[in-house]
């Protein structure tokens, strides 16, 4: 019995020292400016950012930094307390490549390019003058789940089937109903 408290009293010790917060963001002011951001807009702000503190950020440290900022919007769907990697993974693949705002790897570490560094200027004068617009996305996710507004459910629609369909059918059922997917 006296074993399991001492690993319990572990265990909440090992917890107490885990306390998580950006290495880059430094207040709470800062933070919750810091939220009104895009994808897109947080990480140029944490990759310039890190670079003028001399932290070099690999591509896993960026994800955490971005879930630390934005725990609602760079979090697994009904689990909050993990982060999710695909978008900043997806958001950073297409800056490097498509875009051209990043310059490195993931084993180095991002870099802004000159386009970035503009874009980087712009938005850290924003952040501390506390007059960052609300980002709102045409596809921003929704972190909670529901199963009927789930996708791909959205797309499938009900429709009845074509006079050419209800020939090859018509020893079944004339008024056949189908979904298909629309996608």
């Amino acid at each position: 019995m006296a074993e399991i408290n001492s690993e319990r009293r572990s265990i909440s010790a090992t917890e107490a020292k885990t306390d998580l917060r950006p290495k880059v963001a430094n207040g709470s002011k800062e933070i919750r400016e810091l939220r009104k951001l895009s994808t897109e807009k947080l990480i140029i702000w944490i990759v310039g950012r890190s670079r003028e503190l001399g932290v070099k950020l690999s591509l896993e440290e960026l994800v955490l930094e971005c879930w630390l900022i934005n725990p609602e919007k760079h979090s697994l769907r009904c689990y909050p307390q993990f982060p999710d990697s695909r978008t900043v993974l997806k958001r950073a693949g297409e800056m490097r490549g498509k875009k051209g705002l990043l310059t490195g790897s993931e084993i180095s570490g991002y870099m802004l390019t000159e386009i970035s560094r503009r874009l980087y200027a712009d938005t850290a004068t924003l952040v501390s003058h506390g007059k960052v617009p609300v980002a709102h996305g045409s596809n921003a996710a929704d972190r909670t789940i529901s199963a009927l507004d789930e996708a791909p459910y959205k797309r499938l629609k009900k429709r009845r089937r074509t006079r050419n369909s209800l020939r090859i059918t018509r020893n079944k059922s004339s008024r056949r109903i189908s979904y298909t997917f629309m996608g």
